[in-house]
């Protein structure tokens, strides 16, 4: 179940009709680089090392606690304690809740024009709710009325097609009047199994995924032309 945190008063017009809906920590937000390094910091105090490509095969299926218990399952050598779980979970948050939120330039740029369309922007995630406030409120997105929809950290799979439809049918009248922006294959995929249009904007830890049937694959800021795109999906 969703609770869902609204911190937007935009009224509903044909516009605002359709939506940008987006993975807060996995797309708009470094979030892959917070939760690989929260987990570098625990495992280098057991004298493990962790490298980026060994976290690039784990940190991006799943939702976030099963992606951080198949690690420490599978590349701790058993050398971590019994609360490593726990730790790089409360590493991973205060990085959001005390260190710097930047969003992607990329989704930054998207986001410009979405806003400058009147179009809705909602946002989902399964950080607790009082860290995904912090992080909306830093990185900007809560003084554009970005939305926040706000999924239990406990999802088996994030985000699911249901994850991604229940916040569908709150905000559009119609799948199509969406566009998904997904940070991984696995949330690319679920967003075009519940028939919206899915952008994708891979980050160091995906960008060597296969995106195949995703609507568009944004990797270059210079590269990219928000406007067009949106022409062609809407």
């Amino acid at each position: 179940m969703a609770t869902d945190v609204e911190t937007s008063n935009k009224p509903e017009t044909a516009a605002s009709a359709r939506t940008l809906i987006f993975e807060l920590e996995g797309a708009a937000l470094d979030g892959h680089t917070k939760l690989f390094e929260a987990a570098s910091t625990v495992f280098q105090k057991a004298g493990v090392p962790l490298a980026r490509i060994q976290a690039a095969r784990y940190c991006t299926h799943g939702a976030i606690p099963q992606i951080v218990q198949k690690m420490v399952d599978e590349l701790g050598g058993g050398k971590l304690s019994s609360d490593a779980v726990e730790q790089i979970l409360s590493h991973y948050h205060d990085a959001f809740r005390h260190g710097p939120v930047a969003l992607s330039p990329l989704f930054a740029s998207l986001l410009a024009e979405t806003s400058r369309r009147g179009m809705r922007a909602a946002a989902i995630t399964t950080l607790p709710e009082d860290v995904a406030q912090v992080a909306l409120s830093k990185s900007g997105l809560a003084d554009q009325g970005v939305e926040l929809h706000v999924f239990v950290e406990a999802e088996r799979h994030f985000p699911r097609v249901d994850c991604w439809m229940k916040v569908v049918r709150q905000v559009a009248k119609s799948a199509r009047a969406c566009v998904a922006v997904a940070g991984s294959r696995d949330s690319s995929k679920s967003a075009l199994s519940s028939g919206m249009r899915c952008v994708v904007i891979p980050d160091a830890f995906t960008g060597h995924q296969d995106f195949s049937g995703a609507d568009a694959v944004l990797e270059s800021v210079e590269d990219s032309d928000p406007a067009a795109l949106l022409d062609q999906l809407l």
